[in-house]
């Protein structure tokens, strides 16, 4: 049996409380941390999706092969909504985070409605602007940045 001072006894209740309160908050760090690079993977994967998709978009010489490639990045678009709604946001506002979903699953819509045009370049690109296109993209384009901003601004910050 160990006899302790009361100094000595307090120094010890002490010791015990920090030691609880750095390993819970370790915890919480190390699950913020793991959030945080979640979101910048599922960043990653957008942006070498959209560059795959402009690679791939401009060398078809077909509908169909347009088609393929608007159902394949419709289909990435919808992951990359799962994987941000079903994350932590690790300090990115609720705005960003939505007005980033929304923009993706606009451009998703858009794309899977691309992924069925029609035999005709010219039912695709009568669809290409009823759609408007070139917008849900520059939507998707600027909520991808300010996305991306938010994130490294909650790392870092």
């Amino acid at each position: 049996m160990l006899i302790l001072g009361m100094g000595a006894k307090r120094l010890l209740v002490v010791c015990v409380v920090l030691g609880v309160a750095a390993a819970v908050g370790l915890g919480v760090l190390n699950a913020s941390i793991g959030n945080h690079e979640n979101l910048v993977q599922v960043n990653n994967q957008l942006v070498t999706n959209l560059e795959q998709f402009t690679t791939t978009a401009s060398k078809c010489q077909t509908v169909s092969c347009l088609e393929r490639a608007d159902g394949n990045l419709s289909q990435q678009l919808g992951s990359f909504v799962s994987a941000v709604e079903g994350s932590s946001h690790a300090g990115v506002s609720q705005d960003i985070v939505d007005r980033m979903t929304a923009a993706a699953q606009n451009t998703q819509n858009v794309t899977a409605s691309l992924s069925d045009a029609g035999p005709s370049l010219t039912a695709y690109r009568a669809l290409v602007t009823k759609l408007g296109v070139q917008q849900s993209f520059a939507e998707l384009t600027s909520a991808q940045h300010q996305f991306v901003q938010a994130v490294n601004a909650a790392r870092f910050g």
